[in-house]
């Protein structure tokens, strides 16, 4: 009787192993691979569905946060929900300058300008290639009144630009 349940377990253990095995399912990176060419294309629902997907099967990728949050974003209608899902990207990863940035495109359509001032600040600091933020903190600064910090970023921005061209050959 010891015998049976023992090789029954072990045919139960294999079976699960098996209905496992990352051969089976396609992992997240693999659905976010294919959501970002499905954005890429156009196909906003199709990469809404695999980025959807990808955040099911691990809701710590950041990556799959911020595909969700940019399809959003690229849909007027779901700010809200993109900024959650850039939010999450961000916190899932604080180095991340795109996800601040995008974060920031959300929170400025969304009216939050103090928000989108941080997360540009944030964007830039963490990647400084990111230059657009420049411009767009001077807009935001320009919105609010702020008329000589918005020059500031004006002129870093511009200043930022004329050295990527300088160093382009």
């Amino acid at each position: 009787m010891k015998q049976k349940f023992a090789s029954l377990f072990l045919v139960s253990a294999a079976m699960l192993l098996c209905l496992n095995h990352p051969c089976t399912a396609e992992n997240s990176t693999e659905l976010y691979n294919k959501g970002r060419e499905s954005f890429r294309a156009g196909n906003m629902a199709d990469a809404e569905s695999y980025f959807k997907q990808s955040v099911a099967a691990n809701q710590y990728y950041c990556l799959a946060h911020y595909g969700l949050g940019r399809v959003y974003l690229s849909s007027r209608g779901k700010i809200n929900d993109s900024i959650i899902h850039l939010k999450k990207s961000v916190h899932l990863d604080q180095s991340f300058g795109k996800g601040y940035f995008y974060l920031g495109m959300a929170q400025l359509f969304s009216g939050d300008h103090i928000g989108a001032l941080h997360s540009f600040e944030k964007a830039y600091s963490t990647d400084s290639t990111l230059t657009e933020s420049l411009y767009n903190m001077g807009v935001i600064h320009e919105y609010l009144l702020k008329d000589y910090r918005a020059f500031t970023y004006y002129r870093a921005y511009f200043k930022a630009i004329g050295k990527k061209k300088e160093t382009e050959f």
